[in-house]
């Protein structure tokens, strides 16, 4: 049994919700290896995982897309409504840049794909419950490339002013670095870095990483060659 990494501060309590038994025994039986985490319920459909999310209050839902009764996105749409502090990744066979941008509009702090190994899955349980979010490197740059973010900054009725200091972290974040390294080459505390976070976001009105880079392309904060060092 692995130990719980040091980020941990308790048992983190993770709801599998997708329509085919078998993945989720699979992934049950491996979550439950950790020692940080447990499976506190199983959902075969949306609307069970919406019901269990409101009756169990999950740390981490690891949600299906393709699911009967009401599909993923729209269970994570308003799951992430009900109560912030509930962490969605998303695993699905589904790798279009139509189906990422509806995850992460839901409100979904991660995503990857099914083929991604056991312990991918559970090392990206503990980044979104970190708060911090996964999207796959190929994700991130295809959503570059094929123009879905909008760059009308004109459309944006004020352009948040922001400090050297947020500038230089939200570059850091479009690196996708976790907290920790980003205070390690800030040269700050962690807890530096949270309260910058916030700051950084009610700034530019956005509530999650994936959010804020958005954002900062959008109005030149920063820009494609900031994603170089990514992953």
């Amino acid at each position: 049994m692995n130990e719980p990494s040091e980020t941990s501060k308790h048992i983190i309590r993770v709801i599998l919700a997708d329509d085919h038994s078998l993945i989720r025994q699979a992934l049950k039986m491996s979550i439950e290896r950790q020692a940080d985490l447990e499976v506190i319920g199983e959902a075969s459909n949306g609307e069970e995982a919406l019901n269990l999310s409101r009756s169990l209050k999950p740390d981490v839902i690891v949600m299906d897309i393709s699911m009967p009764i009401l599909n993923g996105i729209e269970a994570t749409g308003q799951i992430t409504k009900e109560n912030h502090n509930v962490a969605v990744l998303v695993l699905t066979i589904h790798s279009d840049i139509s189906t990422i941008t509806r995850i992460l509009s839901a409100g979904a702090r991660g995503y990857l794909i099914k083929t991604a190994t056991a312990k991918q899955v559970i090392e990206a349980i503990r980044t979104v419950y970190n708060g911090e979010a996964v999207l796959p490197l190929v994700a991130a740059r295809e959503i570059i490339q094929n123009n879905l973010l909008d760059k009308d900054a004109t459309s944006l009725n004020v352009i948040p002013k922001l400090s050297p200091r947020e500038l230089e972290l939200l570059k850091l974040l479009a690196k996708g670095l976790p907290n920790k390294l980003i205070a390690e080459r800030l040269h700050l505390q962690e807890t530096s870095i949270k309260s910058y976070l916030n700051t950084l976001f009610f700034k530019l009105d956005v509530g999650t990483r994936a959010e804020a880079v958005s954002k900062g392309l959008q109005i030149g904060y920063i820009s494609v060659d900031d994603f170089k060092d990514i992953g």
